[in-house]
């Protein structure tokens, strides 16, 4: 049975999707993708970091769908409330972003404030454990946090997808996360 795609209800939709159905994915996409884009857009500083958060929500969508229940509320409400987590989520990551760039600026580099000596030990100690990561991992944490590209432009710039970007620079927060706690003496949070 063939249905417009406009007769489907987005709670269907997403009970479509949850079965694993991709024309569904296909309907939300054309549903959602455009309103979510506009979301981004008013609190992202660049149209690539806005669909990059688009495609991250349809996708955590595709994943997630089975959780969504419509005795909680409207499937509109919770698509909504995926992409507002994700923007938050972004925009306090581009804080500690911000954060971590001042504390890793090269230490080489002239300069005429006297700095604190032991954050000059922690910025030194930052660039040896990066130097620890792998090849790729190297590259994505140096062209994301030390020339302020977004993972789409990290792909591009590298010649791969999107996904392996961030799955790369996941991995590599995580080792870096572990070996800095690690040599701390603490446990990672």
């Amino acid at each position: 049975m063939v249905e417009s795609h406009i007769e489907i209800s987005d709670e269907e939709v997403l009970a479509r999707i949850a079965d694993g159905e991709q024309e569904a994915l296909r309907i939300l996409y054309q549903r959602w993708s455009s309103s979510l884009l506009g979301i981004a857009l008013k609190f992202m500083k660049s149209r690539p970091e806005a669909e990059d958060i688009t495609h991250d929500v349809l996708l955590e969508i595709w994943k997630t769908a089975k959780s969504y229940d419509p005795d909680r509320g409207a499937a509109r409400t919770w698509i909504v409330m995926k992409m507002r987590s994700r923007v938050i989520d972004r925009l306090r990551k581009g804080k500690r972003r911000a954060t971590l760039l001042l504390e890793s600026q090269d230490t080489l580099a002239p300069t005429h404030i006297s700095e604190d000596p032991a954050l000059t030990l922690e910025r030194r100690q930052l660039r040896e454990t990066i130097k620890t990561l792998s090849e790729h991992q190297q590259e994505v944490i140096e062209l994301t946090y030390f020339e302020h590209m977004t993972a789409v432009e990290v792909g591009e710039e590298l010649g791969i997808p999107t996904g392996t970007v961030k799955s790369r620079l996941a991995a590599a927060r995580r080792a870096l996360k572990e070996r800095l706690t690690r040599d701390e003496g603490g446990t990672p949070q």
